[in-house]
């Protein structure tokens, strides 16, 4: 039997896809792959065909430089990419098999005093007529077809 771990990697950006921040939330005071180590939970990855609603929220510690971040991604509409991979010890650094990944506009964020929390959305409802209240930029859906 083979021993196990997971880890998500964060790497955060502008709209002109200027790289903002990159984070792992695994190896603490390691850079991994050129992510560094930041605590934030991925609570869900919520994808649904007929659902309109699709996000992704991830929580933060409360502290000065996240909330200063999360204001700006929120004002600016930053993108988030997110990848969940599998590692099995003892190279628990390095390879790794992506179980996961998704991509998503910051579109929503709350606080207390212990937690910072950050809704993604990524999806168009492909079934029903509504859109949900999302910008929806090439980096989301992609350069439309030329001819």
């Amino acid at each position: 039997m083979t021993n196990q771990s997971t880890a998500a990697f964060m790497v955060i950006r502008q709209k002109n896809g200027t790289v903002v921040k990159q984070w792992q939330n695994r190896w603490d005071g390691q850079m991994v792959d050129g992510h560094e180590f930041m605590p934030f939970r991925i609570d869900e990855i919520h994808s649904a065909i007929s659902s309109s609603s699709d996000t992704v929220t991830i929580q933060f510690p409360e502290t000065k430089p996240i909330v200063g971040l999360v204001e700006a991604a929120v004002s600016a509409a930053y993108i988030v990419q997110l990848t969940i991979k599998k590692y099995a010890f003892p190279n628990v650094t390095t390879g790794g098999t992506v179980v996961a990944t998704t991509t998503g506009e910051v579109v929503q964020a709350s606080m207390n005093t212990q937690v910072v929390q950050v809704v993604l959305g990524s999806s168009l409802d492909p079934v029903g007529a509504q859109v949900p209240p999302r910008r929806y930029t090439t980096t989301i859906l992609g350069a439309p077809a030329r001819r």
